[in-house]
C-alpha cells in the first residue's frame, strides 16, 4: 500500500510515495506522471517524517489491518496530513496533498490557516476516509476535518465515511450517554474554497457545514445518509457569502441544504436568537426534491417563552416562487404562514402546477402579501 503526499513548486509537481516494499522515489510532473529512473531513495525534501513514516505505512493503508490497528492507524495519518499541511503552508508555491487510493483510517484533524504562504492548497483524495468503528472517537469531537480561517484551498475528490450509523443508533435507544456527534468536515472563517467530486457517508451530524466564509464552491458531490439518521444535514451555511453549490446529490435524513444566520451549535431557525444577521439573495434552481418532508422552506422561530409567542422579531419578504412543477403528498401543496404583527410582504407566484393525486393541489395563506404571474394551476393566494 502507498500513500503519497504532493507538493507543486514552480508549476512541477514533485510527489513523494511513501511504499513499504520499495522505499521511498521522487516523481515530478506537468501533465503526466514521469517516474525518476535512478534508485529508489529517501527523500526529505517535502516532509521531516517520511523516514519514520515508511516504518508504518503499511498500518496506515491495508484493509487487512483496520481492525486490528484502529487504536494507532487514526493518529498515524492525523499526523502525516499535519505534516503535510504544513510543509504545504511552508512554501509560497501552489501545493497538492495527495491521498491515494485505499481506506484510511482517520482520527478528528484540525488544519489552522493563519500562518500559511501558500497561495492555493489542493487537497486530492482518491481512497476513502474512515472514521473510527467507535463512534465516541468522533463523536466527542465538534468536526472531524476542520479548515480554520485557510485561503484558496480545494477538497477534491475522494470519500468520507464518518460510521454514523451506531452513533445514531446510540440516539435511538433510552441511553444518556451518547455524545452529540462530529460535523463531516467544516470550513470556519475562510474564502476560496472549492469542494469538487467529494463522496460524504453517513455523518455523526452535519455532513459539510459553511460557517463565516466567502466564495465557496461546492459542485459535483454527493451526500448519503439513512433516511431517519438524526441531525444529518446535507449542506449547512451560514453567517457566509457568495457560496454557489452546483450538481450535487443529496439523500439523508434532515436537511439536504440548510442556510441560516448561525448559531453556536449550528442548529436553529430565522428569529430564534435575538440579534442575528438574516438571509438574503439566496436563488435555488434547477432543484429535484424527492420524497422530502418540504421541497421549498423558510423557517422561523416565534421564540415561545411560557405561553408567549414573540411574534414580531422575523421579517420575510421579497421571495419569488417561478417554475415549479410536481407532485404533492399532500393536497395543501403550498403553505405560507406569517405573522399578523409582520406579515410576509411582496411574494410572487409566477409558473406554479403542482398536483394532488389527480387534480390540482391547494394553497393555504395567511397575513400574505403579494401577486401572481403567469400559469398558476390551482387558485393561488392573492
Amino acid at each position: 500500500m502507498v500513500l503519497g503526499i504532493n507538493l507543486i513548486f514552480s508549476r512541477w509537481t514533485y510527489r513523494v510515495l511513501a511504499d513499504a516494499r520499495k522505499g521511498t522515489r521522487k516523481v515530478r510532473e506537468r501533465t503526466i506522471w514521469v517516474q525518476d529512473q535512478g534508485k529508489s531513495r529517501e527523500s526529505r525534501s517535502t516532509f521531516e517524517s517520511v523516514g519514520n513514516f515508511l516504518q508504518e505505512i503499511e498500518r496506515a493503508g491495508a484493509d487487512a489491518e483496520l481492525t486490528q490497528q484502529e487504536s494507532e492507524q487514526p493518529q498515524l495519518l492525523q499526523k502525516i496530513l499535519c505534516q503535510g499541511v504544513g510543509a504545504a503552508c511552508g512554501s509560497t508555491d501552489d501545493a497538492v496533498i495527495y491521498v491515494p487510493k485505499g481506506r484510511y483510517l482517520l482520527s478528528p484533524i484540525r488544519f489552522k490557516g493563519e500562518s500559511c504562504k501558500s497561495l492555493d492548497i489542493f487537497l486530492r483524495i482518491d481512497g476513502t476516509l474512515v472514521g473510527s468503528e467507535d463512534f465516541r472517537c468522533l463523536g466527542r469531537e465538534e468536526t472531524w476535518l476542520s479548515f480554520e480561517r485557510v485561503t484558496g484551498v480545494s477538497v477534491i475528490g475522494g470519500s468520507l465515511d464518518a460510521k454514523g450509523p451506531s452513533l445514531w443508533a446510540c440516539k435511538g435507544s433510552s441511553s444518556n450517554n451518547c455524545p452529540s456527534g462530529a460535523t463531516t468536515i467544516s470550513f470556519m472563517g475562510s474564502s476560496r474554497i472549492k469542494v469538487k467530486g467529494l463522496l460524504s457517508l453517513n455523518s455523526q451530524m452535519f455532513h459539510i457545514v459553511i460557517n463565516r466564509c466567502r466564495n465557496v464552491k461546492i459542485e459535483d458531490i454527493r451526500i448519503l445518509a439513512d433516511g431517519k439518521s438524526p441531525n444529518t444535514d446535507g449542506i449547512h451555511v451560514q453567517l457566509s457569502t457568495d457560496v454557489e453549490i452546483h450538481n450535487a446529490s443529496i439523500k439523508t435524513g434532515n436537511d439536504c441544504i440548510s442556510i441560516g444566520p448561525g448559531t453556536k451549535n449550528f442548529i436553529g431557525s430565522l428569529g430564534k436568537d435575538r440579534e442575528e444577521e438574516g438571509v438574503q439573495n439566496v436563488t435555488v434552481k434547477k432543484t429535484v426534491f424527492v420524497g422530502t418532508d418540504n421541497g421549498l422552506r423558510i423557517k422561523s422561530w416565534a421564540n415561545p417563552t411560557s405561553d408567549v409567542l414573540c411574534e414580531s422579531g422575523v421579517r420575510i419578504n421579497d421571495v419569488i416562487y417561478q417554475g415549479i412543477r410536481g407532485t404533492s403528498a399532500t393536497k395543501i401543496a403550498v403553505k405560507l404562514d406569517c405573522s399578523s404583527k409582520s406579515p410576509c410582504t411582496h411574494i410572487r407566484m409566477n409558473d406554479i402546477n403542482l398536483r394532488y393525486a389527480n387534480e390540482a393541489a391547494k394553497y393555504s395563506c395567511v397575513n400574505v402579501l403579494g401577486d401572481t404571474l403567469g400559469l398558476v394551476k390551482s387558485q393561488a393566494c392573492f
